[in-house]
């Protein structure tokens, strides 16, 4: 639910408003075989255009005319073709706009040779942009400004052939064969300037990262949405569109700040477990995150949890090792009393530990454990202890006590001969020393190793009892126990 809630208002704080696009380019056939056939048209284009530091749409506003302006009485046939082609901006500022005339010219005047050609005209009239240059299929007409380009191509004409140029001094025209026409076909295209159609592009494909991002953070696949919003922000870098980015960047920045908070909430679940370990591990990738956002706060807070993760498994681990020493004591037949001892000291520190974390379960769990060495500890009853109580006995005193002690140990060997089947029933804890003689013994591993993990063993050992009776810190422990295990 947390997370549900949380990208909600992700979505919902940095909304993005992505506005339709016209299709482009726009493109329309336009025929002409007498003055009533004339073509007329305004479209709106939208284009991006920089304000300040951003891109806002606005409207150009496209004008087309297209028609025959004089017809023949007494025969099918027109000319004074006018075209004329307007953009506007949003303000109605005139951006780029052209006017002229297509006439048809009789090459060289050669009535034999039929060759013909179109061509800008007056025809009369004060302005005629292009006046004397060609107007055939390999040179169109084209007019742009900065956003959007018109262009007018030609397609086919029908000149009327046997009309000599003499009928055509009564119309006025830069040429002095002049031919009608029966027939004009133009293509005319709408469509957006080099610069224009890559900025839709970027816009458009941006969009349709910013929604597939949206998508994945709704289903909470946060590493998808940000791969998306990154290459969102990548196409508004491009373009310079700051205010774009931004909101890219605050959808990144909220995401890191989820994932991060996605980590902390499983370390803290694996905390309460006491699954310390893994705590630590999920903190260590919250931090990881916090750091490349430069949150020095949250870092801070952090580290304080991974340092407490690191001091709770040295506790733990040397809680577990004080039973397995305790353990192991209690299967020992000689040198009983020390392996108490040793695990004693082991329990004393982790409860040294575990007050400094002001742990009081784990703590007075150690006092329980160190209760149990003490007694059994008082129980045992050595020789020397004998020697202590009795300091005053005679050499034969002594001597008797000697033979009595042997008496009872032969005694034992005879017993436990006979009872040499039940005993072996009795369970036992299987030592580390045991369990690696066994892995010798069925060819695990080669005399070498054993030899070699014979010694680490016992280097092991010796480390921890250095540790426990204060000879070295946790830190010289750490340092010394990796190299041992590397």
């Amino acid at each position: 639910m947390k997370l549900e809630v949380i990208l909600l208002v992700l979505l919902l704080c940095v909304a993005i408003p992505v506005t339709a696009q016209t299709e482009l380019p726009l493109s329309e056939t336009v025929e002409m075989e007498n003055c009533s056939d004339q073509y007329k048209t305004d479209v709106a284009v939208p284009i991006y255009v920089l304000k300040g530091s951003t891109y806002e749409l606005e409207n150009r506003t496209v004008h087309i005319e297209i028609g025959p302006q004089e017809e023949l009485t007494w025969y099918e046939g027109f000319i004074k073709v006018l075209i004329i082609i307007v953009i506007t901006d949003s303000n109605g500022k005139i951006t780029a706009d052209f006017e002229s005339y297509l006439n048809c010219d009789l090459e060289n005047c050669d009535t034999s040779s039929q060759a013909a050609y179109l061509f800008w005209d007056h025809a009369g009239e004060e302005r005629a942009d292009k006046a004397g240059e060609l107007f055939t299929d390999r040179i169109p007409l084209i007019v742009a400004d900065d956003s959007c380009e018109v262009t007018v191509e030609l397609v086919s004409f029908l000149p009327v052939w046997f009309l000599v140029s003499s009928f055509w001094r009564e119309f006025e025209s830069d040429s002095q064969c002049l031919l009608p026409l029966n027939g004009l076909t133009l293509e005319v295209e709408i469509d957006y300037s080099r610069t224009q159609e890559d900025l839709v592009e970027s816009f458009q494909k941006a969009s349709e990262y910013v929604t597939a991002g949206d998508a994945f953070s709704q289903e909470g696949e946060l590493d998808e949405a940000r791969s998306y919003y990154e290459k969102a922000k990548a196409l508004y870098d491009q373009v310079n569109d700051e205010v774009q980015s931004n909101h890219m960047k605050e959808r990144i920045l909220q995401i890191d700040y989820l994932k991060a908070s996605l980590h902390v909430d499983e370390a803290e679940k694996y905390f309460c477990e006491e699954e310390y370990e893994k705590a630590r591990e999920e903190y260590e990738k919250a931090k990881i995150i916090y750091d490349q956002l430069v949150d020095t706060e949250e870092s801070g807070r952090i580290q304080e949890r991974i340092a407490l993760c690191i001091s709770y498994v040295s506790a733990v681990e040397m809680l577990d090792e004080s039973i397995r020493l305790f353990e192991e004591a209690q299967t020992k037949y000689g040198q009983r009393w020390d392996a108490f001892e040793e695990a004693k000291l082991y329990f004393e520190k982790a409860k040294q530990e575990f007050d400094v974390l002001g742990d009081s379960q784990k703590s007075s769990e150690c006092t329980t454990w160190i209760n149990r060495c003490d007694e059994e500890m008082s129980k045992l009853t050595t020789v020397k202890e004998v020697e202590v109580e009795h300091p005053g006995l005679s050499w034969y005193g002594k001597l008797a006590i000697i033979v009595l002690i042997a008496g009872v140990l032969v005694i034992a060997i005879v017993l436990k001969r006979g009872l040499a089947e039940k005993v072996s029933e009795v369970p036992k804890r299987e030592s580390d020393l045991e369990k690696l003689k066994q892995r010798l013994a069925k060819g695990e591993i080669t005399p070498e190793e054993y030899e070699k993990l014979l010694s680490n063993l016992e280097n092991m050992r010796k480390l921890k009892y250095r540790l426990v009776t204060g000879e070295i810190t946790i830190d010289e422990y750490e340092t010394l126990k990796s190299q041992l295990d590397s």
